[in-house]
């Protein structure tokens, strides 16, 4: 949404969850063949959520989008070119911000704790969500 709109919304509240995909789905295969993980419940998430800004600035870093607007504008323009029509993508985004939004202002931390002793058994491992991570996804 934001390279489509050139812009990223100024707001420091906003966080992404970024576990890796492969890793989950690696991590959910492997827990699925074996029966002592039947019932067990696991955090499999980051332990902390990783900032937008962090994404946004990475993005702009690599002229992906031009800079920052007011969150209400930004939700704005978001609105308007999901209503053009011309990506479907960012309509269904548009029409499910206002429910997504609560999730991407939790702050809340999770123990991953049990989750993170269970995978280790197994030759997977999560890369590091870190700024390096990104940096090659906007690359």
């Amino acid at each position: 949404a934001c390279q489509t709109l050139g812009c990223a919304p100024d707001s420091d509240d906003w966080r992404f969850e970024m576990t890796p995909v492969d890793f989950l789905v690696g991590a959910i295969g492997r827990f699925a063949q074996e029966p002592a993980h039947y019932g067990q419940v696991y955090n499999v998430v980051q332990a902390a959520a990783t900032p937008a800004r962090l994404v946004f600035d990475l993005m702009r870093a690599n002229g992906q989008i031009s800079g920052y607007v007011p969150l209400t504008e930004w939700k704005d323009r978001f609105q308007a070119e999901a209503e053009r029509g011309n990506t479907p993508v960012l309509s269904v985004l548009a029409q499910s911000l206002d429910d997504v939004e609560p999730y991407l202002l939790d702050t809340s931390r999770y123990d991953r704790s049990q989750f993170d002793r269970a995978v280790s058994s197994y030759d997977i491992t999560c890369a590091e969500t870190d700024v390096d991570y990104f940096g090659k996804l906007f690359t």
